[in-house]
Formats: C-alpha cells, sequence, structure tokens
C-alpha cells in the first residue's frame, strides 16, 4: 500500500475528519502544499456535503435509528422486449397509456398551406391522394405508439434514384414520382452502430450516424441517419441514453408498478364478488360423519341436494337433533361481505395511474370526475394543450421533412411558403360556437355603429373566419362601395320630399349639389314647428302618416331614432356628424328599394 506524501491526509485522518465534519490538513505553505490542499477541500467539500442534512439526536431524527435513513433508489430493473410487449397484450391500462396519446397526436391530424394552394385544387387533391397512398397517417401513428412503448421507432424514406441507403438522403433531388415507400421499424428492428455524429452544426449532434436494420440477416447493411425519420420515447439522461443503445425509454418503464398495483387491486376486487354471500351450516358430528364408510359421499350429497333446493321458493330442511331439549341439530347462517369502501381503494389506484401516466382520468378511464360541478374539462384542455406542443416539438420536425419529400414526388418541385399547420384537439360544441358568434356579432355592431370599424372591415373578418360558407371577396367589395355611396348622400328623406329649410331631397344614390353639413340644429323660417325644437332634427315632410327619423341630442350623446322617435337605429354618437353619417346610411338603405 502505498505512503501518504507529506501533507496529504491519512485514511485515518480522513475517517476523523469525516465523522467531525472539519477541515483536514493545514494551510499550504508550498506549490506542493498548495497541490495537496486542492485535494483536501475536496475532501473538505465531500464530508461538508455528506454532513448537511437535518439531525436531531434527541429524536434520533437523521441518525441509524431513523428508519428513514434506510430509504434509498436502486437501479431500476429495465423491462425487456418481451416483459413490454406481455404488458401491452394482457393489461387493457398499459396499451391506453402507450397508444391514447400517439391516438391523439394524429387524431385531428394537419392542415397545408403554400401560395396559391387554395386556388390550385388540382395540386391540393393530389398531396392528399399520395397522403393516403402512402398511408402517411397510419405509419406516423404507428411510430409514435411503438416509440413510446419500445423507447423509439423510426420512418425509413425509400426513394427512387437513391438506393444505397448508407449515403445521405439528397431531399433537393428527390423529383416527381421518386418516393417508393416509407417503412416503420421499432428500435429492436433499427440498431445503433455506436458511430456518433460530432458535427456541432449537424442536427443530429450527439446521435447515432447509422444504423443497421436487424431482420435484414446482414449487419453490414447500413443506414444514414438521414432516411430516417427517428421517434423517441421518454427522455433519458445522457449516459443512461448511451447505455440504452442510443434509445430513450419506454413510457411504461415509470408506471410499471403503479400498473401492477392496479391490476392485482382489480383481480383482489373480482375475488372478493365469488364471497359476496357464502352460506355457513354448523352440523353436530360431522367430524365422526367423515370417518365412518363412505362418510364424504354422505356428507357431498346431503349438502349438495341442500344447496340445489335453496331459492326463494323452495325450502332448506335441517336436521333439528334427536327432539331433546339438550340435543343440537344443524345451523344456517350467511356471511356478506361488504363493498361500500372497495369503490375509494379503487379510485385511488385509478388516480395514481393517471398521475404516474400524465393522462387525465376522463381520456384514460373515460370517468369524470366526482362533484356537482365537476367535468373534467380543464384537464382535458390541459391534456390537449400538452399533446399540442408534444406535436411541436416532436411531431414536427420528422413531419415536415416527409412533407416535403413526399410533395416532391407528388408535384416535381416544393411550393413557395409551404406551411404546416396542427389541426386543434379541443372541438366546440354548436351551440358554444353559435354564443361565440353572436357575441362577436354584438362586438361587430357597437364597433360599426359608434363609427370605429367601417362595414367592409367587419365583413372581411366574417369573410377571414368562414362564419359564412357562400361568402366572397367579391361581397367585401359590394359592402365598401355601397358605404361609399351611402357617405355621399346629404342627410335626406324619400326623393321628392322637402328637408328642413325648405330644400328638396335629392333621388336615392345621387351625389349631393354641396356639402351634406347643411343640417342645423334650429329649422329654417316658415318650417313646421312639430319638426323642430327639443326633439332634434327631423327628416320627412308634414304627413303624419309619414315615418319621421330624428336625429336628436340627448345626455349620453347624439342618437338617431325612427317611426316618430319610436325606434333607435343608432348611436349615441360622439359627435352630430357620426349621427347625420348614420342617418344618411339608413335613409339610403330604406329609399334604395
Amino acid at each position: 500500500m502505498a505512503k501518504p506524501q507529506k501533507g496529504q491526509p491519512t485514511a485515518r485522518q480522513l475517517s476523523k475528519a469525516l465523522a467531525k465534519g472539519g477541515p483536514i490538513g493545514e494551510a499550504p505553505t508550498t506549490a506542493r502544499d498548495a497541490k495537496t490542499a486542492s485535494v483536501t477541500r475536496m475532501y473538505d467539500l465531500d464530508a461538508r456535503r455528506i454532513a448537511d442534512n437535518l439531525k436531531n439526536f434527541t429524536a434520533a431524527l437523521g441518525t441509524n435509528r431513523d428508519k428513514r435513513t434506510h430509504t434509498f433508489y436502486d437501479f431500476p430493473v429495465t423491462l425487456s422486449r418481451q416483459e413490454l410487449e406481455n404488458m401491452f397484450r394482457s393489461s387493457w391500462v398499459a396499451k391506453r397509456i402507450v397508444r391514447t396519446p400517439a391516438d391523439d397526436m394524429t387524431r385531428a391530424w394537419v392542415e397545408l398551406s403554400w401560395d396559391d394552394s387554395d386556388e390550385d385544387e388540382n395540386s391540393t387533391r393530389s398531396v392528399m391522394v399520395a397522403e393516403k397512398t402512402f398511408r402517411l397517417r397510419q405509419l406516423v401513428n404507428e411510430a409514435l405508439a411503438w416509440a413510446r412503448l419500445y423507447g423509439g421507432a423510426g420512418i425509413i424514406l425509400d426513394i427512387k434514384g437513391q438506393e444505397d441507403w448508407s449515403q445521405p438522403l439528397d431531399v433537393s433531388a428527390v423529383g416527381k414520382g421518386m418516393l417508393r415507400s416509407l417503412h416503420v421499424l421499432d428500435r429492436w428492428r433499427l440498431a445503433a452502430t455506436g458511430e456518433l455524429d460530432y458535427d456541432r452544426k449537424s442536427p443530429n449532434y450527439g446521435y447515432p450516424s447509422f444504423y443497421t436494420i436487424s431482420d435484414q440477416g446482414d449487419p453490414r447493411f447500413r443506414v444514414h441517419h438521414s432516411r430516417i425519420i427517428r421517434f423517441s420515447g421518454e427522455p433519458l439522461p445522457y449516459f443512461l441514453f448511451t447505455q440504452n443503445a442510443y434509445w430513450q425509454d419506454s413510457v411504461l418503464q415509470h408506471v410499471a408498478d403503479v400498473i401492477r398495483d392496479y391490476d392485482a387491486t382489480m383481480a383482489g376486487i373480482a375475488s372478493l364478488v365469488y364471497e359476496a354471500n357464502v352460506d355457513i351450516v354448523t352440523s353436530p358430528k360431522l367430524a365422526n360423519t367423515l370417518t365412518e364408510k363412505n362418510g364424504l359421499q354422505k356428507v357431498t350429497d346431503r349438502y349438495l341436494l341442500m344447496a340445489q333446493m335453496k331459492s326463494i321458493n323452495h325450502m332448506m330442511l335441517l336436521d333439528g337433533g334427536n327432539g331433546t331439549k339438550d340435543s343440537v341439530g344443524e345451523q344456517y347462517s350467511q356471511k356478506t361481505t361488504a363493498f361500500s369502501g372497495l369503490k375509494d381503494v379503487a379510485e385511488k389506484f385509478m388516480i395514481n395511474v393517471c398521475g404516474a401516466a400524465d393522462i387525465p382520468m376522463t381520456r384514460l378511464f373515460g370517468q369524470s370526475p366526482a362533484g356537482l360541478t365537476a367535468t373534467g374539462e380543464s384537464d382535458i384542455r390541459n391534456y390537449y394543450d400538452r399533446i399540442s406542443a408534444d406535436q411541436e416539438s416532436k411531431l414536427r420536425p420528422g413531419l415536415e421533412k416527409i412533407y416535403e419529400v413526399l410533395i416532391r414526388s407528388t408535384l416535381g418541385s416544393m411550393p413557395e411558403n409551404f406551411a404546416l399547420a396542427f389541426k386543434p384537439l379541443w372541438q366546440m360544441s354548436d351551440k358554444e360556437a353559435a354564443e361565440i358568434e353572436y357575441i362577436r356579432a354584438q362586438r361587430d355592431q357597437i364597433y360599426v355603429l359608434q363609427g370605429i370599424v367601417p362595414e367592409d372591415v367587419a365583413a372581411a373578418e366574417l369573410l377571414e373566419m368562414e362564419t359564412y360558407r357562400t361568402m366572397t371577396q367579391d361581397d367585401v367589395n359590394m359592402v365598401k362601395r355601397m358605404a361609399a355611396q351611402a357617405a355621399l348622400l346629404p342627410p335626406a328623406g324619400k326623393p321628392g320630399r322637402t328637408l328642413p329649410g325648405g330644400q328638396a331631397a335629392p333621388k336615392a344614390g345621387r351625389p349631393p349639389a354641396d356639402d351634406p353639413a347643411h343640417a342645423t340644429e334650429e329649422p329654417a323660417k316658415g318650417s313646421d314647428p312639430k319638426n323642430s325644437g327639443s326633439e332634434g332634427e327631423r327628416t320627412g315632410d308634414a304627413d303624419p302618416e309619414s315615418v319621421i327619423d330624428i336625429i336628436r341630442k340627448e345626455a349620453n350623446g347624439w342618437n338617431v331614432y325612427g317611426n316618430n322617435g319610436e325606434k333607435h337605429l343608432g348611436g349615441p354618437y360622439k359627435s352630430k356628424a357620426m349621427a347625420v353619417k348614420r342617418l344618411v346610411q339608413v335613409e339610403y338603405f330604406k329609399n334604395a328599394g
């Protein structure tokens, strides 16, 4: 055994220092001592780290007498491929944990767009047909599921003209009709060679550069990583990642214990059903009867017949003894098992499984949470938000590459400004959609009447939101033209009638001869006093049967009224000019017919 150098702590000194938690050695005086001190400081750090926890010697907390200090986490037993497959096939909970997120990530699927994709229906239809031909949606779902089960999977791109799979894939060289097939292989069929990519500029940095397909029978059959769209399971730290053959972990690895507990609990509850009601018959001298010749057969026949005859309509015959006072005959009783607390026990295990799998109970077990107002809507929304985040981080990079190859092979080239968007998982009901549309309509009405938003802007938003399927850009342009024409009209009544001040009203659609802001609050001389005064400005003649439109200044602002002031047509407006504009619109549309 090598002796420690001068100034270096011995094993005994180190042991005492670790026990006391104090420093080791003296302050360095030379360069050699300084080097020794660096080792000493390392030992000091370990000693302080070991001793730095809560201790109470009186209560024995944190000492060897505390049973909690003996609890530690050991390296888990990694589930083998056979164990994972057995869980997947035998436990429906394990299968749903694997399949549910994969199905949700591909359920609503995607929406593609590029320049002029709406107008070029043939190209859009061709891409959709190619997507179905290559079963892209199904293959991506399968790759996600096997990645979650085994810890990894991949989709291999088979391109015509680039048959050497050991060479990098040139996506830009893919032409029309060059995509031959897509293949899904799980991690047990797709083995990493161990040659890692150390190019810091490569998006594949730290991952294998080549893979071998194990079911080809030839270990020299290598595939370059650029031809594989890789899907991963539960992320692992780097060193565990390397130990796991450069693949991630199965999602069942960390939930296997809770799944086992749940399945065992359900099996135990199912076994209790057989003991819900147990008939008990006590028979005197039963042991003596069994020792007699054919005693077992007699006892079996006796109570088998009794069990067969026992029912609601039949009687049960029991031996009452020899009739004396002290004789004891057969006695019958029934033992009933109570199941009142089993539901709570089962729900606790269900909640434990949902927490471990990170899937809400409404999605995993199809059961809503208990409570009068509990619907599970917030849980499912949070879960869909997580699925949406996984789509962006885990699914988008590989899916965009697949679509680029698919579109180049279908159209011959990649269109400009290609975009891929995932459709939302949360779907509103018809009632919720109608309520939202009603609120938007009220908002548009307020902004338009207040003059904040023009009519064509509201119409353009209706077109963009696809509120009306038959609405086109021509409808928006027509609304814009009609609003411009209405703005040119004076605050007029019907053609041929008299405006305040005795001026003749122009015909609808004809631009005014002078500024429309001629309307005044005071009536002109000679005008009917009924059309003036505190009621504001009115349009129309003295005909009592005519409908009079009024601009009235009130405490809250300028308002427009119709039907002799009975119908509110707009307002309040901040200025009189805005109220006049609204009255012009009303008069125009009224007289246009």
